[in-house]
């Protein structure tokens, strides 16, 4: 700004209050920095206050056992911190076999799994209000590893922490992927979750959201992947 607009050691007064112009310092900063926003206001004498707000091109990524920074290629790009033994629930899963009886019903088998939830309050306080996303498939990953998960899926998990929160139905814990071809899933403060597809049109998807909760309550659902349909339960 000193540089291109303050300019000391020039004869035209540039420093002066009224010849400042704030707009074109803000279209500077927007066109030279990674910015998503710029305010740029005159307090009368002599100060400018100037608001950044840095564009998000990362998210943390969790396989399970690690945070990692990624950038918007899919690279891990800065190892955060281990999994604490904390994030994790136990959990029964119950499963019928037939019976070898003579009887020939159904025997139920009850299994206890440990359950990964990430804490996403201490991930965000400890390293920045960055999208989480938490890859169910656990892969073995190291830092530098590169193309992780698409471009795509990357910009719509970003885009989505970004515009949820406009639309004020709640807060988002993180996101999950199972696969890259079944799309993300939204985890959310409500008793509703919501399902994206990053390779259809995200601005479609959001206003089927929006329709659907004008006019019912969920309670567990929300699938708004699909171009003609929405499901929801």
């Amino acid at each position: 700004i000193n540089t291109n607009f303050i300019k000391p050691e020039s004869k035209i007064p540039f420093k002066n209050f009224f010849l400042v112009n704030k707009d074109k310092i803000a279209k500077k900063l927007l066109q030279d920095f990674p910015l998503s926003s710029v305010e740029v206001n005159k307090v009368f004498p002599s100060k400018l206050e100037i608001i950044l707000t840095e564009k998000v091109t990362s998210l943390i990524y969790d396989n399970g056992r690690s945070y990692y920074l990624m950038d918007d290629d899919g690279a891990l790009i800065k190892f955060l911190d281990q999994v604490k033994t904390d994030e994790f629930i136990l959990k029964n899963i119950s499963t019928s076999t037939t019976s070898t009886l003579k009887d020939g019903g159904d025997d139920l088998v009850t299994t206890t799994i440990k359950v990964h939830i990430p804490n996403y309050r201490r991930v965000e306080k400890n390293f920045g209000d960055y999208p989480i996303l938490y890859d169910l498939r656990e892969k073995d990953v190291k830092l530098l590893d590169k193309n992780l998960l698409p471009n795509k899926h990357i910009t719509t998990i970003i885009f989505l922490n970004s515009e949820i929160p406009k639309m004020g139905v709640g807060e988002i814990k993180y996101f999950t992927i199972e696969s890259i071809g079944s799309g993300i899933r939204m985890i959310t403060t409500n008793s509703w979750d919501v399902y994206f597809q990053p390779d259809n049109n995200l601005i479609a998807q959001l206003d089927r959201l929006k329709v659907v909760l004008k006019n019912n309550k969920p309670w567990n659902y929300i699938d708004v992947r699909y171009k003609d349909k929405v499901y929801w339960r």
